[in-house]
């Protein structure tokens, strides 16, 4: 099986400015991205306990605003996949595969989990880059995926200065010789 690189977006420009990476890594090593946007909710719950016994009439019928909420989060989640699909195009012209995914849940435990899928090599994700108390109060998502993913994390920082603007994270996770790959492909991009 092909190594992939797990590459959340949320559809912001900050969360883009990671496909440059994504584009040298891809060609470098032959890596197709997973395209992943995170809706934040509930998971699916699962069915009343009556619906488990046969008590079907409890089964078919819905709250209006159980209903509503499940029709806004299908609409999101299909204007998620719709939106993944302009970014998939852009780095499928490039030669780098993508395929596209939605999850439902905190943005931190989605990616971390799909992290732990045994397809993805890489985690590459963007960051404010924020520390001190804006960190503290706003948290980061990166810096638990960082924390949590089994997997080393690209974070690119793109309000940085060039220098400072990448962190290969857990980089000991990966063989010496894709670390190296990846270190000569973002090397026109930046240092790492």
């Amino acid at each position: 099986m092909a190594a992939k690189m797990l590459v959340p977006l949320d559809g912001s420009e900050l969360a883009e400015s990671v496909l440059p990476y994504v584009e040298a890594i891809g060609k470098a090593l032959g890596w197709s991205a997973v395209l992943l946007h995170v809706i934040e909710g509930e998971p699916g719950r699962p069915p009343p306990p009556d619906a488990l016994t046969g008590a079907v009439a409890d089964y078919q019928t819905e709250p209006a605003a159980e209903r509503e909420a499940r029709l806004r989060v299908q609409a999101e989640e299909a204007a998620a996949y719709d939106a993944l699909g302009r970014v998939a195009a852009r780095l499928e012209a490039t030669g780098v595969p993508a395929e596209r995914e939605v999850g439902l849940g905190t943005p931190r435990d989605v990616i971390a989990g799909r992290a732990h899928s045994d397809d993805i090599a890489l985690v590459v994700m963007a960051s404010h880059g924020r520390t001190g108390l804006a960190h503290l109060f706003r948290g980061s998502v990166a810096a638990g995926v960082v924390e949590d993913a089994p997997r080393p994390t690209l974070v690119v920082r793109p309000f940085h200065d060039e220098q400072a603007r990448v962190d290969l994270e857990h980089a000991e996770r990966l063989p010496r010789e894709q670390f190296e790959a990846i270190r000569r492909a973002l090397a026109p991009l930046t240092q790492i």
